[in-house]
């Protein structure tokens, strides 16, 4: 039975990437006629995105409906997410799922992604067209950012930089999140992603590994806003420092909130 359920989840990881690829297919073969009807940039990303969202819930609702991911996120806290606005997003990075999983569960939502996917990859014509990746100028990203925060979007940031240690550890938090949120003057809501351990989602892991004991199971907690006001009148780099230190820490708490929680 066991050896059965592995097959099973594997299958259903392909799928779910078959699912993902000819979404984006279809998404690409559309950015020309989007274009054509968009009078601006801005407008044309925020039709593009629209037409993402219902391709990438789809995808989460698929693996929810298999039975690969259990899904745990509070009525309020998916409200939360549903209607952030003007707020950059900063989360913790255990597994690649975790890019489409929280972009399912914000409305309008750019991210910065590793510029490595904008390169040779299939993902590309989709990255290049509506979002940013980490090797452009930090004044492009903070004056796309500041245009997308002030005009009600949000931006998605994990704040490791990459994803956690193979035993879900998390590692030392990058300034971006803390930058972005002072240089545009909007907060950040941290979010904190826990579960178990998304073997075969890792940094480092083979497509064809699963957890071979469980389902992947995402626990979402959205946590206090941090308002950039609280550093005001500190040299920037202090600020940015403070900040991030903050938003680590009110991660790392959640997560040990978390573990004792799973204790009792």
């Amino acid at each position: 039975m066991k050896r059965i359920l592995y097959v099973y989840r594997v299958l259903c990881k392909l799928l779910t990437i078959f699912y993902f690829g000819l979404g984006i297919s279809l998404e690409v073969l559309m950015l020309p006629f989007i274009k054509l009807f968009s009078k601006t940039r801005q407008d044309f990303q925020r039709r593009a995105r629209k037409l993402a969202n219902p391709i990438i819930r789809g995808g989460i609702k698929f693996t929810t409906l298999t039975g690969v991911v259990r899904l745990n996120i509070s009525d309020e806290d998916r409200k939360k997410l549903r209607n952030a606005k003007s707020m950059v997003v900063a989360a913790n990075h255990p597994a690649f799922f975790d890019s489409v999983l929280m972009l399912s569960l914000l409305s309008w939502s750019d991210i910065i992604a590793k510029a490595s996917l904008s390169k040779s990859n299939p993902l590309s014509p989709l990255i290049n067209s509506i979002f940013m990746t980490n090797d452009f100028d930090f004044d492009e990203i903070m004056e796309r950012t500041k245009t997308n925060l002030d005009d009600g979007g949000t931006i998605l940031f994990f704040a490791e930089g990459t994803r956690s240690f193979p035993d879900g550890t998390i590692r030392p938090f990058k300034k971006g999140a803390a930058r972005l949120s002072i240089g545009t003057g909007h907060p950040i809501l941290p979010v904190y992603i826990g579960g178990n351990l998304k073997i075969g989602m890792r940094k480092g892991d083979k497509i064809l590994q699963v957890n071979p004991d469980e389902r992947y199971i995402y626990d979402i907690k959205v946590l206090e806003p941090i308002f950039p006001d609280e550093f005001e009148g500190l040299v920037s780099g202090v600020a940015v420092k403070k900040c991030t230190d903050k938003l680590q820490k009110a991660i790392m708490d959640e997560k040990e909130k978390s573990a004792l929680m799973k204790k009792l």
